[in-house]
């Protein structure tokens, strides 16, 4: 199986550079993110965390290797993946996620497994929870990285990375660069 690594290379002295177009687009990153959404409910349901996670913690980032390796993403795309990158962070992501009935507040996913139980959880809440990280975008906004994490329980679950590709106006997965299970 060939592996895809995607590199990101953060250089905390410099910022994003001059663009075109803002890197962060909150409605595109909304449509993409209820689409996705959407599907993965029909697959698995289960509300969404209020909280993003963090693309830091999922990307490698070095300050001294610049680059993506894959054949998705072209140089102009990693400058705008850096730039959102750099520009990430729960504002963007409040103001993109409307507070409705997916919504599922960390306060309350503490309360229930910390305090509680998983069956509790279940009972008020339904199977599991899904975790997102902030979609970065290819320039054209046709091609985007994403994490998701599924969490139904202490051994169930799953995390991955893929590249989406838009094709007739709808997401496809593209590439899953990992894949991990619980």
């Amino acid at each position: 199986m060939k592996r895809i690594l995607i590199y990101i290379c953060l250089i905390s002295q410099v910022g994003c550079k001059a663009q075109s177009k803002p890197c962060l687009n909150s409605n595109a990153t909304k449509d993409f993110i209820i689409e996705l959404y959407n599907k993965d409910n029909l697959v698995s349901k289960g509300l969404l965390l209020d909280s993003i996670l963090d693309i830091k913690d999922y990307i490698y980032i070095d300050s001294s290797n610049c680059g993506i390796n894959t054949n998705v993403f072209t140089k102009e795309d990693f400058d705008f993946i850096k730039c959102q990158v750099t520009k990430s962070n729960n504002k963007v992501w409040n103001d993109i996620i409307d507070k409705k009935a997916i919504i599922l507040s960390s306060k309350v996913l503490e309360d229930e497994l910390f305090n509680k139980s998983w069956d509790n959880f279940r009972a008020s809440y339904g199977s599991g929870f899904y975790c997102y990280s902030l979609p970065l975008f290819s320039n054209n906004k046709n091609d985007v990285f994403i994490v998701k994490k599924y969490i139904c329980g202490p051994t169930c679950g799953y995390s991955r990375k893929i590249i989406y590709h838009k094709e007739n106006n709808t997401w496809k997965e593209l590439q899953v660069l990992s894949n991990g299970h619980k």
